[in-house]
């Protein structure tokens, strides 16, 4: 019997009984359609890495389930159309890895701030006048005539 784990995120901004009321619905559905369920555990609610559908955060929900491949339809019909789901990931795997008992590191808001080495100081370089700039600048033009002048001669 193939093996899937499905992973889905709640939106955050649901109050406490419609998320629970989501979270329940779609584990009794996966729960009819698959043979033998595995786990089926709340993750926690995240801060999504970017905006999903005006959603900064969400709750993330991961069923792993044994199950027939032609009732996978089914569970992705009822997936897209249940609302108050962000995003939803059906995944064939091979065998079930265990989840990680703790988490905590893994949060996107633990992020230590950058540490930013001061910039060595520059020694300050002279100022030349406008118009020593322009005299410079005539004798370099002279110099090149004179070389190209002298290369045709």
């Amino acid at each position: 019997m193939p093996k899937y784990e499905l992973l889905y995120i709640v939106a955050g901004d649901l109050a406490g009984d419609a998320e629970t009321a989501i979270i329940t619905e779609i584990g009794d559905f996966v729960a009819k359609s698959a043979t033998k369920i595995h786990v089926s555990e709340v993750v926690g609610k995240r801060k999504l890495a970017y905006p999903i559908k005006r959603n900064t955060r969400g709750t993330y929900v991961l069923i792993q389930f044994e199950s027939e491949p032609d009732k996978l339809a089914e569970l992705d019909h009822k997936l897209r159309v249940t609302q108050g789901l962000i995003r939803h990931l059906v995944v064939k795997v091979d065998q079930f890895l265990p989840m990680p008992k703790e988490t905590e590191g893994i949060q996107a808001t633990s992020r230590k701030p950058i540490e930013r080495k001061p910039r060595p100081e520059r020694p300050e370089k002279p100022k030349a006048s406008k118009g020593e700039i322009e005299i410079d600048l005539d004798k370099q033009i002279e110099q090149a005539l004179g070389e190209d002048l002298a290369k045709q001669a």
